[in-house]
């Protein structure tokens, strides 16, 4: 791909030479963020076989493009990251899966992850389901939902508290459950 005035453009397969056509009339600054590398992930994912590390990839991706305009499509995007775990193994799992990672997050994000708590208090629940029942079911049913206005402080603030922990937890459960090998692996790979 090369960009002229612009304008992103594909080449074709002969190189310079080859048969040029036009990709799409955004300009470069939008495409960027979708022709980059996410984190330490690697951006070429074709390296990678397996489907649930590409879906989790693709899954992690939309979660930080959509971090940019909407913070409630970012929680669904990272939640459904790691809700394999709840169907592979049930609900249980998961939530413990989730005590240590929000018990971290306390001190990587202390501010947030109050807001987060008091939220959740407010309704009576552990912090792990109230990321399920309101975070991602509210993202999910969003438009179906009239409760939800994300045009009120109060709606659109939990989306916002809540897109970080998320973030995190996705993050770690491709790295560390899945094991997708980073952009430092392939270069120790590439090394031997």
């Amino acid at each position: 791909m090369c960009f002229c005035s612009d304008q992103p453009y594909w080449l074709g397969s002969n190189g310079l030479s080859g048969t040029v056509t036009k990709q799409s009339c955004f300009p470069k600054e939008q495409l960027r963020p979708f022709n980059r590398r996410i984190d330490k992930f690697p951006e070429t994912l074709y390296l990678l076989d397996n489907t649930d590390h590409l879906i989790s990839l693709a899954l992690y991706r939309e979660g930080k493009i959509s971090s940019i305009y909407s913070h409630a499509l970012a929680c669904l995007s990272f939640y459904k990251i790691i809700e394999p775990l709840k169907e592979n193994k049930g609900p249980e799992t998961l939530n413990d899966w989730m005590k240590p990672h929000l018990k971290a997050l306390e001190h990587i994000y202390p501010s947030g992850m109050k807001v987060l708590k008091e939220k959740a208090s407010d309704k009576n629940m552990p912090l792990s389901e109230y990321l399920f029942k309101h975070i991602r079911n509210g993202a999910a049913h969003l438009f179906l939902d009239t409760k939800i206005n994300l045009d009120e402080m109060h709606d659109s603030e939990a989306f916002y508290f809540a897109m970080y922990p998320l973030e995190y937890m996705a993050r770690n459960y491709i790295e560390e459950d899945l094991k997708v090998p980073t952009l430092l692996d392939w270069y120790k790979l590439s090394r031997n």
